[in-house]
This record gives C-alpha cells, sequence and structure tokens, in this order.
C-alpha cells in the first residue's frame, strides 16, 4: 500500500512538473541563414547534424548556425542543383543522399567533403532513369532506391554504380510512372507512393504490382 501510495505521488508530481513547462520554440528562416523558406525535406547525420534540402539549395545545421551548399560551375563535382526535393542519410556509410528537382542524385561523403554526381545517360542504360529525383530511400540490403516523376523507380547498386530500372514497361500491372515515395518493406516487396494513382505494392522479383485507389463508393 505504501509503495503504491509513493508511485502515485511520484507520477503526480512529474505530471504537474511536465504541464508546467512551456515549450521553446525557434523559427529559422532567411534572416537566420536558411537558404529558402521552401524546406523540402530533413535528415540527420550521424555526428548529429541537422541537413535540409530547400527550393534554393542544401542547408546543414549545427544548432547555432547554418552552412549553404550551392551549384557551382566551377567545381567540377559539387552540387548538380539548388533545386532540392529530398535529403536522406546513409544507414552505413558517412554519406547524405540529395535528390534535385531537374539535375540528378547526388552523394555528398560529409566525413572527406567529397561529392558524387549521378545523372540519366542516353547512351548508357546502367545510369539513373531520369534525374527528376523526388525520394530517395534505403533498401534492406543497404543499397539505394530512388523515385523520380516521370519515369518509375531504381535500385542503385552501390557498389557498381549501376541503376536497375522499374516501370511500367516493365512491371505488369503497374498503373503510372510518376511517383513521390517509397519504402522497402523487405522480402522484395516495395510501397509506392503515387502522384495521382494511389498507392502500389511491387513485387520486385516477379515484377508484379498491385494497385490501391480510393473508391468514394466502397469505404473498406
Amino acid at each position: 500500500m505504501l509503495r503504491t501510495l509513493k508511485l502515485l505521488l511520484y507520477i503526480l508530481t512529474w505530471t504537474l512538473t511536465v504541464s508546467a513547462q512551456q515549450p521553446h520554440i525557434r523559427s529559422l528562416e532567411m534572416d537566420a541563414g536558411l537558404s529558402s523558406n521552401y524546406v523540402m525535406s530533413i535528415a540527420e547525420d550521424k555526428h548529429g547534424f541537422i541537413w535540409l534540402a530547400t527550393e534554393e539549395g542544401l542547408d546543414k545545421f549545427d544548432g547555432l548556425a547554418f552552412r549553404t551548399f550551392y551549384k557551382n560551375s566551377r567545381q567540377k563535382n559539387g552540387l548538380t542543383g539548388n533545386e532540392l526535393n529530398c535529403v536522406m542519410d546513409d544507414p552505413r556509410e558517412p554519406v547524405m543522399w540529395i535528390g534535385t528537382q531537374r539535375e540528378g542524385l547526388n552523394a555528398y561523403n560529409y566525413d572527406t567533403g567529397t561529392f558524387i554526381n549521378f545523372r540519366h545517360d542516353k547512351n548508357d542504360p546502367n545510369s539513373i532513369i531520369a534525374n527528376d529525383i523526388t525520394s530517395v530511400k534505403t533498401a534492406r540490403d543497404g543499397n539505394i532506391w530512388v523515385t523520380t516523376y516521370w519515369e518509375g523507380f531504381d535500385l542503385l547498386d552501390k557498389a557498381t554504380a549501376h541503376f536497375t530500372h522499374y516501370n511500367t514497361t516493365n512491371v505488369k500491372g503497374l498503373p503510372s510512372n510518376q511517383l513521390w515515395t517509397m519504402l522497402d518493406g523487405g522480402n522484395a516487396t516495395v510501397y509506392l507512393g503515387h502522384t495521382h494513382h494511389g498507392m502500389t505494392i511491387v513485387d520486385t522479383e516477379r515484377r508484379r504490382a498491385q494497385n490501391f485507389r480510393h473508391d468514394p463508393n466502397n469505404p473498406p
């Protein structure tokens, strides 16, 4: 009985203390050093820094200030574009993956400070399928999935830098190549979010798809 009473008093004291604390909110906009107020995606790297993909550059936030990365035509292997859609920290390496809206995929090693660029090459069937990247996700085997706005999705083999393409030409039942996002569900299954065609589940081994769309006449 005494233990129960002590526990109840502790919970009550903790609840009152938490409820009395006021949340502290900081608004970080362009006047604080952010390159654009249109933030499309956020990721945290392995050192605790925050990376932001914006409509006008890539930002790194250390808790106090921003460092901005822009496309530089004089830099051979820098950021390929300033209009970005997504960022994702690689689960195994010190690499930030950056998807641009029109200029392909970038991999930035934040330990060495070097970029690797991936852009579509019509003469190379192993190159990325398109340059309009909408999301970058981790595959279960450590490789990288990439969705595009017009041409379906790719799997990047990091060891060979080769992309395997999945789209309406080689996946039976895939309703559209226009994608916003995806998730690796394991067992050769991925979940796709379309721009206009709902959600699709794809068996990447059999290359077969099952599509789900809203039907107002079918509540389930």
